[in-house]
């Protein structure tokens, strides 16, 4: 991590009281903040989104309807009630603090992501299955349009294409588009 993404992280570990917390752990909360406040400028609590355990190639979710934080099924359920025009969207966020985006940890990314929207929930943590559940009633709900899908793999350093990595998120991108669910 360089030091102007260390500096920033010490600062936001900072006014966030999470100084105990580990580096990794550090850099996934500050990650998801700037995503989802930055980039999208969502009201959202990030460490809502973070996720605790070990879950499998996932480090944060965010379904958000209607600019609204969901984080279980009924909270799915009062947000889209009789409202079929709801905006939804699933974030889904990797963190790594090193500089390199590693093949393997993007295929795990995108596996974890498709398993997400299986006809099973992932079993890896009870966040996770509540996430889980609450996706399921989004499908359920009668919605004019199908949800957004933002896949947020985060590292420290900078991408430089490579062919192997592109081919594999154009694949893994088809897997996704083929599940015929996302707008």
């Amino acid at each position: 991590m360089n030091q102007s993404v260390q500096g920033q992280v010490n600062n936001f570990s900072k006014v966030n009281d999470i100084l105990n917390w580990n580096r990794a752990d550090q850099f996934e909360a500050y990650a998801i903040y700037c995503v989802l406040s930055g980039n999208y400028s969502l009201n959202i609590d990030h460490f809502d989104v973070r996720l605790d355990g070990d879950e499998f190639g996932i480090d944060g979710v965010a379904i958000v309807i209607d600019d609204e934080l969901c984080r279980d099924s009924h909270e799915v359920r009062d947000r889209i009630d009789g409202r079929p025009s709801s905006a939804v969207s699933f974030h889904f966020f990797q963190m790594k603090t090193s500089s390199k985006f590693d093949h393997g940890d993007i295929s795990k990314f995108y596996q974890a992501v498709k398993d997400f929207f299986s006809d099973t929930p992932p079993e890896d943590s009870d966040a996770l299955d509540q996430l889980w559940n609450a996706q399921r009633a989004v499908y359920a709900s009668s919605l004019n349009n199908n949800p957004k899908l933002y896949l947020h793999f985060i590292t420290t350093g900078t991408y430089r294409e490579s062919k192997q990595l592109s081919k594999l998120t154009q694949n893994q991108k088809k897997n996704l588009q083929d599940l015929n669910i996302f707008a």
